[in-house]
């Protein structure tokens, strides 16, 4: 069989894993001094399952890695379990590849509005069509909710702290747990991690 320096024999079966960049956005860790997980002990958790050039971004619980496994759910499942292990508390994880995260961080989704008061929440799981609709119903001028491919982009005209529409009852309406960043963080957020 011909050998290419550098490279696998021509004409070999063999398979050679390639890594795919994800983003890990943990849910309500280091939130008013409670459930706290230092950034550097996080990033040696996720390295020992496996994963590479593995970097946090602010505190808040946004980690970059890469892996050859792409089962999302497998990772998150993995994720969870060892930050569990690790930290003595349960974390909800989730894992979108980063090509999805910039796609939908490409312009802002909600019309001509300060940018400031965006918010995205990515969802652990796919809500029902009639869960989605009872909930973007509520919507009003003031605060807007425009579901998009497993997320939801938010607008909270009087700021997050004002607003009706909170995480819980986002959860609630849709029986499933979320995350949620603000869209300017989002966009520092994938700069840092595609640098």
């Amino acid at each position: 069989m011909q050998e290419v320096a550098g490279s696998i024999p021509v004409g070999s079966t063999k398979f050679i894993p390639m890594n795919i960049s994800y983003i890990a956005f943990l849910r309500g860790i280091n939130v008013g001094g409670h459930r706290i997980i230092k950034m550097a002990a996080l990033r040696d958790v996720v390295t020992s399952l496996g994963h590479s050039n593995v970097k946090t971004f602010i505190q808040s619980g946004n980690v970059g890695f890469e892996s050859t496994q792409m089962d999302l759910q497998g990772l998150e499942q993995g994720l969870e379990a060892a930050i569990e292990k690790a930290f003595g508390f349960p974390v909800t994880v989730m894992v979108r590849p980063l090509e999805d995260v910039v796609a939908l961080a490409d312009t802002p989704p909600i019309g001509d509005v300060d940018s400031a008061r965006i918010y995205v929440t990515f969802l652990k799981s796919v809500p029902s069509p009639e869960s989605l609709a009872t909930l973007v119903a509520l919507s009003s001028e003031a605060e807007q909710i425009l579901p998009h491919k497993g997320v939801l982009y938010l607008y909270y005209g009087h700021g997050a702290g004002k607003a009706k529409l909170t995480h819980s009852v986002i959860e609630k309406k849709l029986q499933t747990s979320g995350t949620t960043r603000n869209w300017q963080t989002l966009g520092k957020m994938i700069r840092f991690f595609t640098a």
